[in-house]
């Protein structure tokens, strides 16, 4: 497949979901143009620790891409990636576990994210487990980022149609991969997708998932359990 270096990934704190991303991406050739690696702030230390587990661990970025195209950053949305995008002129920017994107970095370039969920269905914070407690089909969407959180326009967003998952962690990997290979379906041929303007007036969007309904929803795994192929 042919590489077309379209794309910047931003990310915090080398977390475990944009290295999932980049994963896929690159297993489909398509390698970006720089890696930005926020590191200096409290959030970029909460989102490296995200999801950390011992059933997966993706591989590390100087594992996927080259050392002279990742850039550390202390804030994801600073100077660097700004003179970063003025030279290399990507035609997007992947946004992979960084927080909050605001101006002017929103409307700089086409910002995609991908998120582990349906949209418009399950906006915001924690869509595998609130899905899964309402025993409702896991999936992603990616999106075009918008000031509303999770209410961009929508290139994909697909059923994820397996899972061998054991556990909720592992669920949660499994929606991130699908996710990824969603984006690299969406890189590899971005005028085959239309955004579609979302309905808001569909779904929801929620808060943080209780912890102490952690245990409710593990009993609904089984309802996603239908193949037993591997995806990891």
């Amino acid at each position: 497949m042919e590489n077309k270096n379209t794309y910047i990934l931003v990310m915090g704190g080398e977390n475990i979901h944009g290295r999932i991303l980049l994963n896929e991406l690159t297993k489909s050739s398509l390698f970006p143009l720089a890696v930005i690696n926020e590191t200096g702030t409290k959030r970029a230390q909460k989102l490296s620790k995200f999801l950390v587990n011992d059933i997966y661990n993706p591989p590390q970025l100087h594992e996927l891409v080259s050392k002279d195209i990742i850039y550390n950053v202390d804030k994801f949305d600073g100077s660097t990636t700004f003179e970063l995008i003025d030279k290399l002129m990507p035609e997007y920017i992947v946004f992979g576990g960084q927080g909050i994107v605001k101006e002017p970095l929103l409307s700089s370039k086409k910002s995609l994210n991908v998120h582990p969920g349906l949209l418009p269905n399950y906006r915001g914070l924690d869509p595998v487990l609130w899905s899964l407690l309402n025993k409702e089909q896991q999936g992603a969407t990616v999106h075009m980022m918008s000031e509303g959180i999770d209410e961009g326009p929508i290139f994909i967003a697909k059923e994820m149609p397996w899972s061998n998952s054991t556990s909720v962690i592992e669920l949660r990997l499994h929606v991130m991969q699908w996710g990824g290979k969603l984006l690299s379906q969406f890189l590899s041929n971005p005028n085959k997708f239309q955004p579609q303007e979302q309905d808001l007036s569909e779904g929801l969007y929620y808060q943080a998932f209780p912890e102490d309904r952690i245990e409710e929803v593990e009993q609904n795994l089984s309802f996603f359990n239908t193949t037993n192929k591997d995806i990891i």
